[in-house]
């Protein structure tokens, strides 16, 4: 089923794309900056980095469906270090304070939520030990 929905999106984006396209070059627009300097090495990065995306959104969907909600958005704030570590290392760009404290609000309320969501799993397998007297 998920086969069909990536399909018929991908269809839809790549008409709408080229009604755009085409529909530039008929109103005599410019469209040389839509496909500036491009050969088929910049396509096929393209292509790649297409699958690698629509793989991680089946293996989420996959996961969220298999798993609990709030395991799968702790595994999804890691995402948030990983890309501020790749800024940090890789670009050279240290972040300023505002992007730490949104980073740091972000992962304290999922830690917030998820032991929210343990201390009531453990109260419903075991109701008698917090009953208050």
């Amino acid at each position: 089923m998920i086969f069909w929905y990536a399909l018929f999106g991908f269809l839809t984006t790549f008409i709408f794309t080229l009604t755009s396209f085409l529909s530039l070059r008929a109103a005599g627009k410019d469209t040389s900056w839509l496909l500036n300097k491009v050969d088929s090495r910049d396509y096929a990065f393209l292509v790649l980095i297409s699958i690698l995306g629509f793989t991680s959104q089946i293996t989420l969907t996959k996961a969220t469906q298999m798993i609990n909600t709030t395991i799968v958005s702790l595994v999804r704030n890691g995402d948030i270090l990983v890309t501020m570590l790749f800024q940090i290392f890789y670009f050279h760009i240290v972040p300023c304070w505002l992007q730490i404290i949104g980073i740091v609000i972000m992962v304290v309320s999922t830690l917030l939520i998820l032991a929210s969501k343990e201390r009531e799993r453990i109260i419903a397998k075991h109701p008698r030990c917090f009953r208050i007297c």
